[in-house]
């Protein structure tokens, strides 16, 4: 709350600002008046892979107890898990934007007003494989209705699925989850924009202390190898 209370008060504040100074329709902008806060950085919530685990066995028992054909619900999940892409990016996707023959998936007009394509997993390409075979033929979308005619409020279940695993988090924290995971196992900051999409090296700048740890680890694992002749006197 505190976070959209400070935004909403700083888009005010331009709009006031601009009625004062450019159209003449207030003497001086009120909100200059206002006692000014600070917005509280977010806090980047990831799993580690037990949770990864318990959210998606979770997925499999919603999807069994729903009777939702071959598992839409774990595979919407796992592709979040393996790509980092956005909710929307995901809930939007189409068959004709699934490369299977290049293993990658092609998300279109995302949030940055770009295309981007990002490598499918093994796991993900066998399980849309045999989700492929069941799939609704009067829709071009992955993930809709059994007839169709709509896109699946998948949040609605995801937050569902949460209840049974027991754990606390939101659907964005699954991407957050992808880029930490990537840059603890040795990813650099660019790799971790390509991979999600972030159009500036700021936004990606909260993974660096990941990195860093990486690195230090791996520089002391090199170290020790190198050193490993040298007799301590």
């Amino acid at each position: 709350f505190r976070r959209v209370l400070f935004r909403s008060m700083a888009c005010l504040s331009i709009v006031l600002s601009t009625a004062a100074k450019e159209w003449g329709w207030i003497d001086e902008n009120p909100m200059l008046k206002v006692s000014k806060f600070t917005e509280t950085a977010s806090q980047d919530r990831f799993l580690s892979p037990d949770e990864i685990n318990k959210v998606l066995q979770a997925c499999r028992r919603f999807d069994l107890k729903g009777e939702n054909y071959n598992n839409e619900t774990y595979l919407f999940v796992l592709i979040a898990l393996s790509t980092g892409a956005r909710y929307s990016e995901i809930h939007t996707l189409r068959w004709q934007n699934v490369d299977f023959k290049n293993k990658q998936f092609y998300f279109m007009n995302t949030k940055n007003g770009e295309n981007r394509g990002v490598p499918m997993s093994d796991k993900v390409y066998k399980e849309l494989k045999e989700f492929q075979k069941v799939r609704n033929i009067n829709s071009d979308y992955v993930f809709t209705t059994k007839d169709g005619k709509k896109l699946i409020d998948m949040r609605v279940r995801f937050y569902k699925v949460l209840e049974v695993a027991n754990i606390k988090c939101r659907f964005h924290d699954l991407r957050h989850t992808v880029a930490s995971h990537i840059a603890m196992n040795g990813g650099s900051l660019l790799d971790i924009a390509q991979v999600t999409g972030h159009k500036t090296m700021q936004m990606v700048k909260r993974y660096s202390h990941l990195i860093q740890k990486h690195t230090a680890e791996l520089l002391q694992n090199t170290t020790d190898e190198m050193f490993s002749e040298l007799k301590s006197k």
